[in-house]
């Protein structure tokens, strides 16, 4: 099976990588392997029919280990990062986004970022956020978090798929709906011929996306920064 195109991570690197102007690190490897977790979670993980991940940041994440000589053993946690880092399944997780009830982890320099906004037919004037009201369409994860800490009185009506969504909003089904807008989840975005539609910002709305370790596991917090760096590295050479 073949990955996603490994260019809309370049530019989400691109733009987060250099501006933290990381080095590159000459730190040799500890000889541990570290569990890495993954997960379904398009456009950024895929898994494969064989439960094998793939995709643009499983990709950079393995050049990154590879150059940093760091070996790391991949685990599938459909769950997620938080059940998986709470269970103790995994040593590091590959791409997660920053968030308060998540600083108890070691998280890297970003090296990605994604904005949230909502998402209607066209109006005179641009959707505000503290003011919507009424039914309001969301995907799983973050979308759901983000309507309910900025919208007013939102009555959330679940979709699983960014697909779905928009065909529901193209339809008259919902209104207005969340998106997650970044270089990678452009891949997601495909709207009906003929289907105008307008995007208002969401303020507040940006999360940034780091490599996360373990809390209280100073080897894997190294190991985390360790290919962090390298990803700086590749985004200044031109690998990605």
């Amino acid at each position: 099976m073949s990955a996603p195109a490994r260019s809309p991570v370049l530019a989400a690197a691109l733009l987060v990588a250099i501006a933290s102007g990381c080095g590159i690190g000459h730190e040799g490897a500890d000889g541990r392997i570290y569990r890495i977790g993954f997960q379904n979670s398009p456009p950024r993980q895929y898994v494969d029919a064989q439960g094998k991940p793939y995709g643009a940041v499983i990709d950079l994440v393995q050049e990154a280990a590879r150059r940093a000589h760091v070996k790391v053993e991949w685990v599938y946690v459909q769950a997620g990062p938080d059940r998986a880092f709470a269970s103790g399944a995994v040593d590091l997780w590959p791409i997660i986004n920053q968030l308060p009830e998540r600083s108890h982890l070691h998280f890297t320099e970003p090296y990605a970022e994604v904005t949230y906004s909502l998402l209607s037919k066209p109006r005179e004037q641009p959707l505000v956020a503290g003011a919507v009201t009424g039914r309001v369409g969301v995907t799983v994860g973050l979308s759901r978090t983000m309507a309910q800490k900025h919208l007013r009185q939102p009555e959330l009506v679940p979709f699983a798929s960014v697909a779905a969504l928009i065909e529901s909003i193209c339809d008259d089904g919902v209104p207005v709906g969340v998106i997650a807008e970044s270089a990678t989840h452009s891949s997601l975005f495909r709207k009906p011929d003929g289907c105008l539609l307008q995007i208002s910002p969401i303020p507040g709305g940006r999360l940034y996306s780091s490599i996360a370790a373990a809390p209280h596991n100073a080897g894997a917090a190294k190991a985390a920064d360790r290919l962090r760096e390298q990803i700086g590295g590749m985004v200044q050479d031109g690998t990605f």
